[in-house]
């Protein structure tokens, strides 16, 4: 199984998180699946969020010293109860989601005008909508990496999950067989993907219950069904990862708050299921499970440690018969909160817009020396570009057998007038992607597929400047099985 373990440096603090890569793929390569770096400049200051891959990761109850724990980090967080607010005028640095319009941004961007998510109707006519942000006191910078191993979704685990479904309190007469569907009810543009909820929430109002029977009925007596509890939990789970000898170790903690827990009794009869491709179901009703979600802190991962929300549902049922079958039906489904729109905030540092993109592709020898190796290579492109301003770069490095492939993108950025892009109508072609030099498909699942085009994605072919020229790699086309 392959594990995610995230790093949030500043400035040569990335030292000692490349040392530590390069040690990994030095003594245990198979362990080594892949790493993802983004830097950005803040003030003075740059700040580097690495993401790195790894097969057996190692569970500890105890890793690393007093001050090097789960413990610890939580308490540096300000994660003091469930739910709390993490210490944004701490000094560090965190990616979360925020609620934000365009002109809130420090850098604004090409993605966001094609990928954007708005919040609701409406407050897509205020032009909000959720942004993956790498977020420092009051800094927003937009993190949408043009190339990622894994999508965005899976790579910071907010993906939805699969609802489980799981069977508990059975008789000695039998069990009730029926199958637990959570389902979040996106408002219009919406994404579906992160399950976003704000604070105080109304559960009731954000998801459906849809309780499917298992055929051929759902108890061995073929009778019907009473609904006599519902439970709703909501879970908080912080996760801090750090190494252990080469390798890496980590530490959880799930915590629990009851949101509603109510019994009543109500029937469902065979004329009172719906039917749908030969299953029947039916919804529970929401006013069963009207509930609000807490003041919650947002969701974020910071250096080592991340805290993340998921939404647990209990439905208990039993049958009319004299033998009580009954069971107890579970299901989750993760949830992500952001933090809310603040339409009064303003920077107080110059805005920059995005200009270009440039890609690079190049191989490397799997070794230890890999790491050093493509920081000469991004050092060694900056310089070429000396003529832009390149205030953000973003590497994906993927192991194969024998090579190690490094994706860069370089980011180059020039300065606009407060409210230019607040002014701006929402539309398609607000930015122009012939300034992308190029595209790269990346797909990572049971292989590895790069391929590279060094055309514009919608120009046509043009002879490119000098300094391009220098600058272009072999195109590269591996498939890893």
């Amino acid at each position: 199984m392959v594990y995610t373990v995230h790093f949030i440096k500043k400035d040569k603090g990335q030292e000692e998180v490349e040392r530590r890569i390069s040690e990994l793929i030095e003594a245990d390569p198979s362990d080594y699946v892949s790493h993802n770096v983004s830097s950005f400049k803040v003030g003075s200051t740059t700040w580097y969020i690495t993401a790195l891959q790894v097969e057996n990761l190692t569970k500890s109850e105890a890793l690393g010293s007093e001050s090097n724990n789960l413990s610890s980090f939580r308490k540096k967080e300000g994660l003091l109860v469930l739910g709390s607010e993490p210490n944004f005028n701490d000094g560090c640095a965190r990616i979360m989601y925020s609620a934000v319009t365009k002109d809130q941004l420090q850098y604004s961007h090409l993605e966001a005008e094609q990928y954007n998510t708005y919040c609701s109707t409406r407050e897509h006519l205020k032009q909000f909508y959720y942004e993956r942000c790498l977020r420092v006191g009051s800094n927003r910078i937009h993190h949408h990496a043009a190339i990622e191993t894994i999508p965005t979704a899976n790579h910071y685990e907010l993906y939805t999950s699969e609802t489980t479904t799981t069977l508990s309190d059975r008789t000695s007469s039998g069990s009730i067989r029926g199958k637990l569907d959570i389902s979040y009810l996106s408002p219009e543009g919406e994404n579906l993907v992160y399950n976003f909820v704000l604070p105080n929430d109304s559960v009731n109002e954000k998801f459906s219950l849809k309780m499917t029977q298992l055929k051929p009925s759902w108890c061995q007596c073929f009778l019907d069904i009473v609904v006599n509890n519902v439970k709703v939990t909501l879970l908080e789970n912080t996760v801090f990862c750090g190494p252990l000898g080469h390798k890496y170790a980590y530490e959880s903690q799930t915590d629990e708050q009851v949101l509603l827990d109510e019994s009543y009794n109500v029937v469902f009869g065979s004329c009172s299921l719906s039917e749908y491709n030969g299953e029947k179901f039916f919804f529970v009703s929401p006013s069963r499970y009207k509930c609000n979600l807490p003041d919650l802190g947002a969701t974020f991962f910071s250096d080592q440690l991340t805290r993340t929300y998921a939404l647990k549902f209990l439905v208990r049922l039993q049958c009319v018969g004299p033998g009580c079958c009954s069971s107890t039906i579970s299901g989750s489904i993760k949830i992500t909160v952001p933090t809310a729109a603040n339409p009064d905030f303003q920077m107080d540092v110059e805005k920059l817009n995005k200009i270009k993109d440039f890609v690079f592709l190049k191989r490397f020898p799997k070794a230890g020396s890999a790491i050093q190796d493509i920081n000469q290579y991004i050092l060694k492109k900056t310089a070429f570009l000396n003529n832009h301003i390149i205030l953000t770069h973003h590497s994906s490095v993927i192991a194969c057998p024998v090579h190690i492939i490094a994706i860069i993108t370089m980011s180059s950025y020039g300065l606009i007038q407060r409210g230019e892009i607040a002014g701006e109508k929402h539309r398609k072609d607000a930015f122009n992607l012939e300034n992308v030099d190029c595209t790269i498909i990346l797909m990572l699942e049971s292989n590895v597929d790069v391929h590279g085009d060094y055309e514009s994605l919608n120009a046509k072919p043009a002879k490119p400047p000098s300094y391009e020229s220098r600058m272009k790699e072999e195109v590269i086309d591996v498939k890893v099985q």
